[in-house]
């Protein structure tokens, strides 16, 4: 089975735009079951809006890191929440304009389990801002290892779309165990929000 998800942590207003976000999704592509993920701030209820087929509460060590909202290790354990064997994450800040299925399609015909936005590609020695804008790609290579001839491509975690399977499984494992072993906010080029993580 083919669906969307969204995630809903956080302030109130995120819970208002995953609200606007599957109003969109099921406008445009109403075949497909949408699900949101929350930390328990998203109000409305599937029997009561006819939006959404179901509201599934995020476990706190999954979205909190020291009492505080950490929204990477939320978006990288929606691996464990989905429902489906196929998914498409979207952030909740826009709207759909297009039938999802032609999306999916276009996902199963690249034949790869999981696809995300590539915003540019960086090299060890070629750093690429559009491509590495949080770190810079010498550090990501000598702090996780990288081989040296590797190309590091530079995501918008903003679209997902994810089969589930060994592979996918084992990448989300990846970037989870990578994300516990963080670089520190000063080595940062830039920051985001205010929580310091």
């Amino acid at each position: 089975m083919k669906g969307v998800i969204l995630l809903s942590i956080g302030s109130p207003v995120y819970a208002r735009w995953a609200h606007n976000m599957a109003i969109t999704v099921r406008v445009m592509s109403p075949n497909l079951p949408i699900h949101v993920v929350t930390d328990g701030n998203f109000p409305f209820e599937p029997e009561h809006a006819n939006i959404v087929d179901k509201v599934i509460k995020m476990d706190e060590s999954d979205y909190l890191k020291d009492g505080k909202l950490y929204p990477a290790k939320a978006k990288l354990s929606l691996y464990d929440y989905s429902e489906f064997d196929e998914t498409i994450y979207l952030d909740v800040d826009g709207c759909c304009v297009r039938d999802l299925n032609e999306l999916f399609d276009r996902c199963d015909e690249l034949g790869k389990p999981f696809q995300v936005q590539v915003n540019g590609i960086s090299t060890k020695d070629k750093d690429n801002l559009d491509a590495s804008l949080w770190v810079k790609p010498k550090q990501i290579f000598e702090k996780y290892e990288i081989d040296e001839d590797a190309q590091l491509p530079g995501t918008n975690s903003s679209f997902w779309y994810f089969k589930k399977c060994e592979e996918s499984s084992a990448l989300f494992e990846k970037a989870l165990e990578n994300l516990s072993n963080p670089f520190e906010v000063r080595e940062l080029r830039y920051q985001w929000g205010h929580s310091g993580t």
